[in-house]
């Protein structure tokens, strides 16, 4: 396709009329390609130009707001096509990425509970609420889900089942200048000799069989748990293979962060009782140099890929038989904390 094709038959031998049409030739090809071009990148949103993005927004009732960035206008669209059910959990990993970015979130669900909660760190209440718009679209009617931001707001969903209707029923919002969480972090150690001392956090409503949270650490055994202030609850930190060690009566009201430091848990309570009796060492002496499986890994104590001796004298090691107990008020006065 070329100008001069357009051109009525009177110019055609004028030749200022085609040194114009030359000059102009390049460019209007160029404007052809980039049409072509630009036509084919907003058939897909990732790709989108300004004036693909504005047709999304058209078709999915999104206001126009051409003072945004483009990326932000294509985040919006991008989140809105992820908004629409059937709800799974890789799509709410998804929308809590494009809203919060990776890893500046944290998600705590019982899954025998049916509930979840979900805790991000907003600067502003409208980002925390548009996010709560959002998720009501796709989460399930059976899924009690409250949402937490840390930065002086807190926002809670109550779920009810109405007529089967996949919808959140309710959203409450609360502002408050205190955070009504806090967080306690620490650092299990193990005899692993190569620094792998992965466990998990277990909550609980102090005397109640209720378990809130489980959280596993990370693979060095740091850990992070967030609890609501001004209730009571235990913490247990465990780790298969080893006397957990429990905080009874965590209660919280003025701090926001607590570091119990480096725990060093007691290995040996392989039945996972709270105790470590001939029990445990009938099972450890039942595997001493048997392979290593996923069954029976935590035998391997020091986690060098055998089952021995190193691994018996670790466990007749143990300085203690029942798995230690500490109230909160007690922990810390140990840390020196008022």
């Amino acid at each position: 396709m070329k100008v001069s094709d357009y051109v009525p038959d009177l110019y055609k031998n004028n030749i200022e009329m085609t040194n114009i049409i030359n000059s102009k030739e390049q460019e209007f090809e160029n404007y052809i390609k980039l049409d072509i071009d630009n036509g084919f990148d907003d058939n897909f949103i990732k790709t989108a130009t300004e004036k693909g993005i504005e047709r999304y927004e058209n078709m999915l009732d999104i206001p126009v707001n051409k003072n945004l960035d483009t990326e932000d206008r294509r985040n919006q669209v991008i989140i809105e096509l992820l908004a629409t059910p059937p709800y799974t959990y890789n799509r709410l990993l998804e929308i809590l990425d494009m809203y919060c970015g990776q890893n500046n979130y944290e998600i705590y669900q019982n899954i025998n509970k049916y509930t979840m909660k979900i805790i991000t760190h907003f600067i502003n209440n409208k980002s925390a609420t548009s996010l709560f718009k959002t998720l009501k679209k796709i989460f399930p009617a059976n899924i009690d889900l409250g949402l937490t931001n840390t930065n002086n707001v807190d926002l809670e969903g109550y779920v009810k089942l109405v007529n089967y209707i996949t919808t959140l029923e309710t959203i409450n919002i609360i502002s408050e200048k205190k955070s009504n969480t806090f967080k306690i972090k620490g650092k299990i150690l193990s005899e692993n000799i190569y620094g792998k001392h992965k466990g998990y956090i277990e909550i609980y409503s102090s005397n109640s069989t209720e378990i809130l949270q489980s959280v596993d650490t990370n693979g060095d055994g740091t850990f992070e748990v967030i609890l609501n202030k001004n209730t009571y609850n235990d913490v247990y930190i465990c780790k298969d293979g080893y006397l957990y060690y429990c905080i009874e009566n965590v209660y919280e009201e003025n701090l926001d962060e607590i570091d119990i430091g480096e725990l060093k848990l007691v290995a040996g309570d392989f039945n996972d009782n709270g105790t470590i009796n001939t029990r445990d060492t009938s099972l450890i002496n039942k595997q001493l140099n048997q392979p290593v499986t996923e069954e029976n890994e935590i035998y391997d104590l020091n986690g060098d890929g055998l089952i021995d001796d190193a691994d018996l004298e670790i466990y007749n090691a143990h300085s203690i038989n029942e798995a230690p107990v500490i109230t909160y008020t007690e922990l810390k006065e140990k840390l020196g904390i008022n």
